[in-house]
């Protein structure tokens, strides 16, 4: 099990108050290079270049076709009389067209490809913001463990101390052998507590890992500290965070370009029900060609159309087929944009729910740790039990840890509020 020492200091700030001389690594340090090389990011620029890529391709459709046919071999001919001719012979032909028009076919593969690529910026920036609050949640999670642990060592080492002073009261004769079993039972469970609390440090670290690509040094952790509240720039009231996630959640903007994508799709495949006119030009050089001995050259310069009469009704099932690909990308997102709105709803609520509950929680341990300093001044004084001081020693060291866990909850709840409304950007990310 991972294990990190710490100078414990119980002070009314509930975060460990660092030497100038230790260097924080603030949040803000660690992000540009996660945003730049995380593989989710770089598979997303990919798939941008795929896009772009696709879109000059569908343009190309517009350009003049040069083609350039051309065989030879031996041939034998049996003429009309019988007779037989045995020679070389060879065939090229050059072909230039010009589309003038499909009736929308590369026009709509052309809008169907820009579409594409402007999907694949939303799917860029939904990367991105999800990138980076996975690393915001990985950093504050290791705080979040680190502090906790510091509390479950400071109980540890508080409760041995204590029974350390019952032993030897024991000794001199004026300690009771039920007041060592007690402060023992009570040091069992805060050995226990630390150790799951240093678990959850080291899943911590593992999540922080599995983001960033590194795990931190000891320093580094220590030294770790919460980034500023950017809840100043969240909107007033839900209603407008609802707004702006309908404006802003790369969902519902994947969604929407999809839609578009489709729209363009059964575009091209109605075209099919129309003719391809063409301008073309050919030069044809044919040799010793169906026994006729000698060169022979042609030239050809006109419009060509071609235009498909049957073919098994597949025209058809494809227009079906993308019409109904329409209907349910449609559906898909009013569907979405209810989700986004319920996790706003939601998110909205758990922020408003943290923040309540940090300011109890820090009222509470400001309580429970008066009372536990007065309890030890009882103690001594021997109007106190021992176990009324070990309890008090427990819940302080809870109520001071369940604190600063509700403190950085609501610092993620607001970081997750702007995600959910897809505003979430390396701008909100500040050192205090």
């Amino acid at each position: 099990m991972m294990k990190i020492k710490f100078h414990w200091l119980l002070v009314p700030v509930f975060f460990v108050v660092l030497p100038s001389s230790v260097l924080a690594r603030e949040l803000v340090a660690y992000l540009p290079d996660l945003m730049n090389d995380h593989h989710l990011v770089r598979a997303a620029e990919a798939g941008r270049d795929e896009a772009r890529f696709r879109q000059d391709a569908a343009v190309g459709g517009w350009y003049p076709s040069l083609d350039l046919s051309a065989d030879g071999g031996r041939e034998w001919v049996t003429r009309v009389d019988e007779s037989e001719i045995e020679e070389n012979t060879n065939f090229a032909s050059l072909r230039l067209s010009q589309l003038v028009t499909d009736f929308g076919a590369t026009s709509g593969r052309v809008k169907l490809a820009d579409a594409t690529f402007e999907r694949s910026k939303v799917d860029i920036e939904a990367a991105r913001q999800n990138i980076l609050l996975q690393g915001i949640f990985a950093y504050l999670g290791v705080i979040k463990a680190r502090e906790k642990l510091a509390y479950a060592g400071k109980s540890e080492e508080n409760i041995s101390k204590q029974t350390g002073m019952e032993e030897t009261l024991v000794q001199r004769g004026a300690g009771l052998s039920s007041d060592i079993l007690q402060t023992k039972s009570q040091l069992a469970r805060a050995r226990a507590l630390r150790v799951s609390v240093e678990g959850e440090l080291a899943e911590a670290l593992n999540r922080f890992r599995a983001v960033f690509g590194f795990t931190p040094t000891d320093d580094e952790i220590k030294s770790f500290r919460l980034p500023a509240d950017p809840a100043g720039s969240l909107p007033t009231s839900l209603e407008a965070a609802a707004a702006r996630a309908m404006e802003n959640n790369p969902s519902i903007l994947a969604a929407e370009q999809n839609n578009k994508v489709l729209k363009y799709d059964v575009s091209v495949q109605s075209s099919r029900y129309y003719p391809r006119l063409s301008l073309v030009a050919e030069q044809i050089r044919r040799e010793n060609d169906l026994g006729v001995h000698g060169v022979r050259l042609e030239g050809f310069v006109g419009a060509e159309l071609t235009y498909n009469l049957f073919r098994g009704g597949g025209d058809r099932n494809s227009v079906k087929a993308a019409e109904k690909n329409l209907v349910s990308a449609e559906s898909i997102l009013a569907n979405t944009r209810m989700q986004v709105e319920e996790r706003v709803r939601n998110a909205w609520q758990i922020l408003l729910i943290s923040r309540e509950k940090y300011k109890y929680l820090k009222n509470q341990a400001a309580i429970v740790g008066e009372f536990l300093e007065l309890a030890r001044k009882e103690r001594k004084l021997g109007s106190r039990s021992l176990l009324d001081v070990l309890t008090g020693e427990v819940e302080a060291i809870n109520a001071q840890s369940q604190a600063v866990a509700a403190e950085v909850e609501t610092v993620q709840a607001v970081f997750q509020l702007f995600f959910t409304m897809g505003d979430l950007n390396m701008d909100l990310v500040k050192a205090q």
